[in-house]
């Protein structure tokens, strides 16, 4: 019988609209985010994607997902000299709000994540921009940050909703869509969390 492949070498071969689209927009929807709203292309202004979770005062806190495929080390075309342009336009530019489609926010949040290694200089050069721009709130997550979260949330939701599954990233939005919809049971029924289904964004 053949062996499935491991996640980490599945998810590390994955291009950027893949890592995107079949990885990080339906784990963030499992993660009980809100929102979550796709800014790639010419109007992305730094945003792969955009995300809102509620603070425990009732407001949301806007942020972002920032994505790159492959490792990023001070050198090549992940570079974060070349990255930081894009970067820096993700938390100072204004934009409409996906939550009311008329209020100007800012990003508050800022992830950056990649399915490769970040070698400790691109680290502390990342560093260096956020301290400079007095932004202290942003993560950078890596390939074995990523593979962790992942086994995080089938370990947490693989015996209420699919004892079976073993992940494939093929069958990875619809793991995803049964968190979402296992969870829509214990919300408050004036919230519906539905909209957000990873195959719907």
């Amino acid at each position: 019988m053949q062996q499935p492949i491991d996640i980490r070498s599945q998810i590390e071969k994955l291009l950027e609209n893949d890592l995107r689209d079949k990885i990080c927009k339906p784990l963030l929807c499992a993660l009980e985010v809100s929102y979550v709203k796709k800014y790639h292309g010419s109007r992305e202004e730094g945003k792969d994607l955009y995300f809102a979770y509620e603070s425990p005062f009732g407001d949301f806190k806007h942020s972002c997902l920032f994505i790159k495929a492959g490792e990023i080390k001070m050198s090549g075309r992940n570079d974060p000299r070349l990255m930081q342009p894009k970067m820096q336009q993700a938390i100072c530019t204004p934009f409409t709000s996906p939550i009311d489609n008329h209020t100007q926010i800012f990003i508050e949040e800022f992830y950056l994540l990649c399915n490769g290694e970040i070698n400790i200089n691109a680290r502390e050069y990342l560093r260096t921009i956020f301290e400079r721009r007095q932004f202290p709130n942003y993560k950078v997550y890596d390939i074995d940050s990523l593979v962790l979260i992942i086994k995080r949330i089938i370990a947490k939701y693989a015996e209420k909703i699919d004892r079976s599954y073993v992940f494939s990233v093929d069958t990875f939005t619809g793991f995803c869509n049964k968190i979402v919809k296992y969870n829509e049971q214990f919300r408050p029924t004036e919230i519906s969390y539905g909209m957000y289904l990873a195959d719907q964004i």
